[in-house]
Formats: C-alpha cells, sequence, structure tokens
C-alpha cells in the first residue's frame, strides 16, 4: 500500500537547505573517511554532494524530527518554570544544547 505525503513550500526549502548543509556534507565525508579506514573504494563526497540521493529524504525528516522535538521541550520548559525558577531553566538549556551538540556529532 502506498502513501500519499504532501510537502508545502516551507518543507521544500528546508529539504533544499538541507541539501545544502554542512551537516549533509559531513555525512558525506564520514562515509569517505569509513571508507579509507576500511580499505575500501573511496565515493568522494564532493561528486556524490552534486545529486540528491535516496537516503536524503530519510536524513532530512529526521534532522527535522529532532529540531521540533528539542523546541518543544524548550518551549515545555519555558511555560513551566516559574522565573524565580531561573537557575533551574539555565540547566536545562544547557542540557538541551549537550542534546543538540551530540544529536549533530552522531549524524
Amino acid at each position: 500500500m502506498n502513501m500519499v505525503t504532501n510537502y508545502n513550500e516551507s518543507d521544500l526549502i528546508s529539504f533544499g537547505r538541507y541539501l545544502l548543509s554542512d551537516r549533509r556534507k559531513e555525512r558525506f565525508e564520514s562515509i569517505d573517511r569509513e571508507m579509507k579506514r576500511e580499505g575500501g573504494p573511496i565515493l568522494h563526497a564532493v561528486e556524490r554532494l552534486k545529486d540528491v540521493h535516496h537516503a536524503d529524504l530519510p536524513n532530512w525528516l529526521e534532522e527535522r524530527n529532532e529540531k521540533k522535538f528539542i523546541s518543544r521541550i524548550s518551549a515545555m520548559c519555558e511555560e513551566s518554570l516559574p522565573p524565580e525558577e531561573l537557575e533551574w531553566w539555565i540547566k536545562i538549556r544547557e542540557t538541551l544544547n549537550n542534546t543538540r551538540q551530540n544529536l549533530k556529532q552522531n549524524h
């Protein structure tokens, strides 16, 4: 069974930005380093970056969902913590930023 998914202009712009992003470039370069380390053929990231690949869509969706999740958690924390507990919010924000950095490093 095929599922139809509709994307709006904002989604297409976001996907285009992903295709041009440093994060996508880092993924390809990481694959090249891994292949070199294992003695396999190097696929040359520069050449592969010129095309759109089957993995780009799921990678973009994953990245977009991570950003939405972090944004939602951040908004919930801001709404639920009273201003007098600012020190807790600072700790939570640091944790969110650390999580964001870890997600970037793992992709």
